[in-house]
């Protein structure tokens, strides 16, 4: 009679192990993109802020006005970085272009770097000064252009140099030809020092995956001394085994590049055929010793010389 063909127990263990790494590198794959999809829109809002603050820097330039007349005041530029927190460092005389308040006329317009509130963050801020004629001037509100900024850098065109600062009172009483604005930002989003407990989490992670990875001689050589595979299992699926190690080394590897998933997977493929070529030493082993004993040689339905 012959016996109906099925599945080994060695077979679904290898085809479960098989699914649940794919839908492991599945589960891996969208999270990447999932996260890599708000990372990037978050840093496109943080794009989008610092063209605003160009804009406003630009419309406010473009509305410069002539230092000369009652009104129209100098033209003061300093380098950001030598100004001081209270004082702005490009301060300038500019018709009102605000066309929401109706309001009209000349203004000042200065802009200045501050602290935020906690002394974290530097901010790009922006006053205006709309009645200049008021008997007894206020404060103006302040308003925050861009957060997140590093560096600020200013330069003047002359027509013949860029400088760095710009007096209007030492040149003649006249505007620079061309104002260049640099804003050196870090995103909301973004972190330049990485945390203790991230750096710790990935190497931990990244050694113990690759510590089990490489261990994978000791768990066959482990299964073939407890007659669970046998070394002709394991030479017949050497195919599957060379697949597993790929896949699973690009699920581990953090880089996308296939060079360093290559590197990884190599040594677990001479590992797996070094566990092979021990376990058939054992199996060869096991052979003769099994030959030496003659009551094994005999038949179920024989009786041995016990």
């Amino acid at each position: 009679m012959r016996r109906p063909g099925g599945f080994t127990l060695l077979e679904m263990v290898v085809a479960t192990a098989m699914v649940a790494v794919l839908a492991g590198s599945l589960y891996a794959s969208l999270y990447t993109a999932l996260k890599a999809r708000r990372q990037a829109l978050g840093l496109c809002d943080d794009v989008r802020r610092t063209h605003a603050a160009l804009d406003f820097l630009q419309a406010d330039l473009e509305s410069a006005v002539v230092p000369d007349g009652v009104l129209a005041g100098a033209f003061e530029g300093v380098a950001p970085d030598q100004a001081s927190s209270d004082e702005p460092f490009l301060s300038f005389h500019a018709v009102a272009n605000d066309s929401g308040t109706g309001a009209g006329g000349i203004q000042l317009v200065e802009y200045s770097i501050e602290p935020s509130a906690d002394g974290a963050d530097k901010l790009l801020v922006r006053r205006v000064t709309r009645n200049l004629l008021a008997t007894q001037q206020t404060d103006p509100p302040a308003e925050i252009i861009c957060r997140g900024l590093q560096q600020v850098t200013v330069n003047y065109f002359d027509t013949t140099a860029w400088q760095q600062e710009w007096s209007s009172a030492d040149q003649d009483n006249v505007l620079p030809k061309a104002v260049e604005v640099l804003l050196s930002f870090a995103p909301e989003s973004a972190s330049n020092i990485l945390g203790s407990d991230i750096y710790l989490s990935f190497v931990l992670k990244f050694i113990l995956a690759f510590g089990l990875g490489f261990l994978l001689p000791v768990f066959l050589v482990g299964l073939n001394v407890a007659h669970v595979m046998p070394s002709a299992v394991m030479i017949k699926g050497w195919r599957v085994a060379v697949f597993l190690c790929f896949l699973f080394t690009a699920v581990m590897t953090p880089t996308p590049d296939p060079w360093t998933m290559i590197i990884m997977a190599l040594p677990m493929i001479a590992l797996y055929f070094l566990a092979v070529g021990i376990s058939y030493l054992i199996d060869r082993r096991r052979a003769k010793a099994d030959a030496a004993v003659d009551w094994l040689q005999v038949a179920d339905d024989e009786a041995s010389a016990l």
